[in-house]
């Protein structure tokens, strides 16, 4: 993305030409990118970096004015919005498959435990996952779901499929594929970015 400071068509121009570029404001500054449409909307990288922004921004009103004003720090350098900045770090962190976070200054915790149980009810073209919250060591922040058609499979941000609050023990999974076992793992994740411990692999298969 390219900043215009100089008239390009105008200042204010919007819009594409050709289906070659893009012209556009945004925070009040104009600019101009080549246009381009996504190889493919629902691969893994696609599902999963979505999943994260998607977290973030709808849990965004439930961040406290300590959280919200160490975002405002952030913001402030790159004429960014707080929410902005928040999702810019987030993606940054979750594409590397590290820890996201609610906030800047919250110390990590010794140890993020897994959630007891973990199921998969079965309905049509839908599973319905559900476990317990541990006992010791819970996430305070969110957990990770992560889905394969393999078993054996290593939780990536190419497989990660959803992202819950954390006080949230179910899920539905929709959109599978009848007769298909789907295999699932879950990891939690705390206010700083520190993430738990892998939870063991669990399996449904939609009707």
């Amino acid at each position: 993305m390219a900043r215009v400071t100089a008239p390009l068509m105008s200042l204010d121009a919007s819009g594409s030409v050709g289906k070659a570029i893009v012209f556009s404001r945004w925070k009040g500054r104009s600019y101009v990118r080549r246009h381009v449409f996504p190889a493919n909307p629902k691969s893994g990288l696609q599902v999963g970096m979505r999943s994260i922004l998607t977290f973030i921004t709808q849990d965004y009103t439930n961040l406290s004015a300590a959280d919200l004003s160490d975002w405002y720090d952030l913001a402030q350098a790159d004429n960014l919005t707080r929410l902005n900045a928040q999702v810019r770090d987030a993606g940054q962190l979750g594409r590397r498959n590290l820890g996201w976070r609610e906030n800047t200054t919250d110390a990590p915790p010794a140890a993020v435990d897994t959630p007891t149980g973990g199921a998969a009810a079965a309905q049509p073209r839908t599973l319905v996952l559900s476990w317990v919250d541990p006992v010791a060591n819970p996430p305070d922040y969110c957990w990770q779901i992560f889905r394969s058609i393999l078993t054996g499979f290593t939780p990536d941000i190419s497989n990660q499929v959803a992202i819950v609050k954390f006080g949230t023990n179910v899920h539905t999974d929709i959109g599978l594929t009848t007769g298909v076992p789907y295999y699932y793992r879950m990891r939690g994740l705390s206010t700083s970015g520190f993430l738990g411990d892998l939870h063991a692999e669990f399996t449904g298969t939609p009707t």
